[in-house]
């Protein structure tokens, strides 16, 4: 009876994971980061640098408040409350800067900006905050064999609803002209979409920790790099392969300044951006599962150098052709942290994982500027310029994750291309 029970709890919680996953980037889509978000901030501004600071502090939000609050969550038995509550702290927020629009932009705009810059690393930072306890009920609920899986699963199903959310993007931006009531109505749905996935964290199984006796400063959990060149080698290459954010705002920004992309053209963006997280998330779970997530890596790391290198050489050919750029965001954006979160979930043991988590996003504190740098170069140099330059970085961050320690693999300190499924 109790294998039967633990069966049924490891279904049960493998559904409300992604129940929850699949609303999330339904969510998401109606507010990519990387398109609708930017795009709102620039047609606000008229900013490249504000733009990439609205990229800067969504990093912000990944990185910097997870270290002050793994000792809260390793203190606490049950995890799944702090995600309940991130989860409706998210939808708030983006509730509040859908009436922002709606009430205070056309008669105060200066404020309503800032409001809306504050309300969404509000957004950020909630997420950040979530990821730790995230990953602590994650790693003990479902099987390392199936984490890649159900992350594609994810990646897929929500992909499918992202499309729906992509033709209704650009059937908003055809028929609701009048800014800012388009936005609006993107930042409603997306919240509507939180409050649906809601429900998965609300109804996942969770038994009670340990309750750990001690707790240490913020600052000593960075023990855990003593003698553990491993993790310090996937933070590196974490850094190097993140190097794709500088790119990121830049897409939509070179498509509407240098190729004259039309407003209205953003839904095809986002479509084909969803579309490759349809078609390659499945793809990187079921790799990572049957193979290793070394190699997720090391593929996403090829796939990204070749992204803004076709950015730059795809509309000379054909401006449709443009899509590819997005269509590979969507392949590498969610990868990425799909490789990365796998990776590190099999290298250290499940009780420390919450503090690899936060030492690890601590130590990714320079990306927080990266999309700003991308902002602030375009004003002295090319789009193209700064795309060969992250194209250089993403291809060091490749020749990183060939080294990487790997456990499953036969070659476990190196990869050998030869033999690359190992």
């Amino acid at each position: 009876m109790k294998i039967n029970r633990k069966r049924s709890d490891h279904k049960h919680n493998f559904f409300a994971f992604l129940w929850h996953g699949v609303f999330l980037q339904l969510a998401g889509a109606f507010t990519q980061i990387n398109t609708v978000q930017t795009a709102l901030i620039h047609t606000l501004t008229g900013s490249p640098f504000l733009s990439g600071l609205m990229m800067s502090m969504h990093r912000i939000g990944h990185v910097v408040p997870q270290l002050f609050f793994v000792n809260w969550v390793e203190r606490t038995p049950r995890k799944k409350n702090f995600l309940i509550a991130a989860v409706l702290i998210r939808g708030l927020s983006l509730l509040t800067i859908a009436l922002i629009l709606w009430l205070l932009y056309k008669p105060f705009p200066v404020l309503s900006i800032v409001l809306i810059l504050l309300f969404s690393l509000l957004f950020f930072l909630t997420g950040g905050m979530g990821d730790v306890s995230y990953f602590a009920v994650f790693s003990k609920t479902i099987k390392s064999d199936r984490r890649g899986t159900l992350y594609g699963l994810r990646l897929f199903f929500g992909g499918l609803l992202g499309l729906g959310a992509g033709y209704l993007t650009k059937i908003i931006f055809s028929r609701v002209t009048d800014f800012p009531h388009n936005y609006m109505l993107l930042y409603i749905l997306s919240a509507v979409a939180m409050f649906v996935a809601f429900a998965g964290f609300y109804q996942l199984r969770e038994k009670a920790d340990s309750v750990k006796p001690k707790t240490r400063h913020w600052y000593k959990h960075f023990v855990l790099l003593k003698g553990n060149p491993y993790f310090v080698r996937l933070i590196i290459t974490e850094l190097m392969l993140t190097a794709a954010h500088i790119a990121f705002p830049l897409y939509i920004l070179f498509a509407r300044t240098e190729l004259d992309v039309s407003e209205q053209q953003l839904g095809w963006f986002v479509t084909a951006q969803i579309a490759g997280e349809i078609i390659a998330g499945p793809l990187w779970g079921r790799l990572g599962d049957r193979v290793n997530f070394r190699l997720v890596l090391v593929l996403i790391g090829i796939t990204g150098t070749m992204t803004p290198l076709l950015a730059i050489f795809l509309p000379l050919v054909h401006i449709d052709l443009y899509l590819i750029v997005f269509f590979l965001v969507g392949t590498n954006l969610k990868g990425l942290s799909l490789g990365v979160a796998n990776y590190l979930m099999i290298l250290v043991p499940n009780d420390s994982i919450p503090s690899h988590v936060a030492v690890k996003n601590m130590l990714q504190f320079p990306t927080i500027f990266y999309p700003l740098m991308g902002g602030i170069l375009v004003a002295f140099i090319s789009y193209q310029t700064v795309f060969w330059l992250v194209s250089a970085m993403l291809f060091a961050g490749t020749l990183l994750s060939v080294n990487l320690y790997c456990v499953r693999s036969q070659n476990k300190q190196r990869m050998r291309l030869m033999r690359l499924f190992d």
